[in-house]
Formats: structure tokens, C-alpha cells, sequence
């Protein structure tokens, strides 16, 4: 399941037509909130995000903005 916004995409699974949960809570401001939370990452990628990809010989990485593409 994803939830594309105008800054952001969220993204959830679903683990038998429900939202798996992590027990270790949401992470705000880089800490743990230690209190159980759907397990749904936030990725900067929304709107007119630039979405790249750096190529190398063995690898590649997709790369999120932070520059957009929008007027």
C-alpha cells in the first residue's frame, strides 16, 4: 500500500490484508518512540521530486531530489 502526497510517499505492507505493525514504534527526529506503530517508511520522494540513478560497474543507486523538476 502507498500513499503518494505532494512531498512524500509513504509505503506500508500488508501481511494478511493487514498493516504490519513494528513493535518498536515510529522513528521521529531520529529516536524510537517505543510504542508499537504501523511499520510505514517516508521517503522524500513526491510532486515534482528528481528521482536519479548513479550508475557504478557492479551496483547502481536510485537517489531521491532533493533538487525537483517542477516550474
Amino acid at each position: 500500500m502507498s500513499d503518494i502526497g505532494g512531498t512524500t510517499t509513504d509505503i506500508a505492507v500488508l501481511d494478511g490484508g493487514r498493516l504490519r505493525l513494528d513493535p518498536e514504534g515510529a522513528t521521529v527526529g531520529g529516536m524510537r518512540t517505543m510504542v508499537e506503530a504501523v511499520a510505514m517508511p517516508t521517503f522524500g520522494l513526491g510532486g515534482d521530486s528528481e528521482v536519479s540513478l548513479h550508475e557504478r560497474s557492479l551496483t547502481s543507486t536510485i537517489v531521491l531530489g532533493p533538487q525537483a523538476n517542477g516550474p
